[in-house]
């Protein structure tokens, strides 16, 4: 839990401070009972200077609001899966197969034309 001293460290920031502190943000974004505690204790012990922290806090409410509907959240993230998903999958198995199995052909080809050939210059020596 945030104790007096912090309080006191709260009660002079700016608006940008504010935004700018990470346990503010958090507090206001995923408050916890703790959080919500000490800010309750803040806004009692500084009334006269509460300006820039209610302005804090509302522009974080304001940024945070759902800036798409449910529905539309949930289009767009159908259409990410769809996007990363291999589609061609199965061509490129194939093709993959495919090359694979002509560099092993050629390899043996190769073997087989440098064996015959040092057969013949074995034994026509």
């Amino acid at each position: 839990m945030k104790k007096q001293k912090d309080l006191v460290k709260y009660s002079g920031l700016s608006f940008e401070e504010f935004l700018l502190d990470d346990f503010f943000v958090a507090s206001n974004l995923c408050p916890t009972e703790e959080s919500v505690l000490f800010w309750e204790q803040f806004e009692q012990d500084n009334k006269e200077c509460l300006d820039h922290y209610l302005a804090a806090k509302k522009c974080l409410r304001d940024i945070n609001k759902d800036l798409l509907k449910p529905h539309q959240v949930a289009t767009m993230w159908e259409r990410i899966k769809t996007s990363n998903r291999p589609v061609k999958s199965k061509r490129y198995q194939y093709l993959y197969i495919g090359l694979t199995a002509a560099c092993i052909a050629m390899l043996f080809i190769i073997k087989n034309l440098y064996h015959r050939d040092i057969r013949n210059v074995l034994f026509q020596s």
